[in-house]
């Protein structure tokens, strides 16, 4: 029952300013383009009137140091912010240290794990306390929204986990639930 406002500077990627409008259309969220920081300034004050504003940045690699430094200008411009740092389920444990220290300008305060679909050993969940000391804030496990997202809860974790062929699952006869 919130009203929520949307700002997104990722228009980089082919078609994803037609994919969030679709977004902001579905959630009856106000939606700014922005290319530059002063238009992300410009944005975040004409929606501040919105009990929250989601800003979607571009997805970058934390190697590619020009664009970390973009996204971190667009926005250091706007003020306070509560920071999600996407993380993949796919991800392997190897790689999340450098991953985490690579991001880390950006000061993350909870952590988001997209992509349980795609993995049947959502393994970095074992991982994650182990790299960072951010909690994890929401699950994603498809593309449909919002029936695809949820709140991290711990039962919810460890349901994925624990289900036929994940790793350390116990043995079952039963076939394993598949997703469209």
């Amino acid at each position: 029952r919130l009203k929520i406002g949307l700002v997104t500077a990722d228009t980089y990627r082919i078609a994803a300013v037609d994919q969030i409008r679709e977004y902001a259309a579905l959630l009856d969220a106000e939606l700014r383009v922005v290319f530059s920081t002063s238009e992300a300034r410009g944005a975040v004050a004409a929606l501040a009137h919105n009990d929250v504003i989601f800003v979607d940045t571009p997805g970058r690699t934390h190697f590619d140091e020009m664009g970390m430094a973009s996204v971190h200008n667009l926005l250091r411009g706007m003020g306070a912010l509560t920071v999600l740092l996407t993380v993949p389920a796919t991800m392997n444990r190897a790689d999340l240290p450098e991953m985490f220290e690579g991001f880390a300008r950006f000061q993350p305060d909870y952590l988001v794990v997209t992509k349980v679909d795609e993995t049947r050993r959502p393994a970095i969940f074992t991982s994650l306390p182990f790299e960072s000391d951010r909690r994890v804030a929401f699950v994603t496990d498809g593309q449909r929204v919002p029936q695809d997202i949820f709140a991290a809860r711990s039962d919810r974790i460890a349901d994925l986990l624990f289900q036929p062929g994940a790793a350390g699952a116990p043995p079952t006869d039963e076939p394993a639930e598949t997703h469209p």
